[in-house]
């Protein structure tokens, strides 16, 4: 998904009421003892935009 979508996405995911399922998985991975799942929410936060 490009960049630019990320404001719609966001947007969307507000309105539908899931944006806070989607971070609270992200949260899950970022704290998983498996590293693919780690990275993956690594990965996730990069692309909603935030830094490193």
């Amino acid at each position: 998904m490009p960049p630019s979508d990320m404001p719609n996405v966001i947007r969307r995911l507000t309105a539908d009421r899931k944006l806070s399922g989607l971070v609270s998985r992200i949260h899950r991975d970022l704290h998983s003892n498996d590293p693919a799942r780690r990275s993956q929410g690594a990965l996730a936060l990069k692309r909603l935009g935030f830094p490193e």
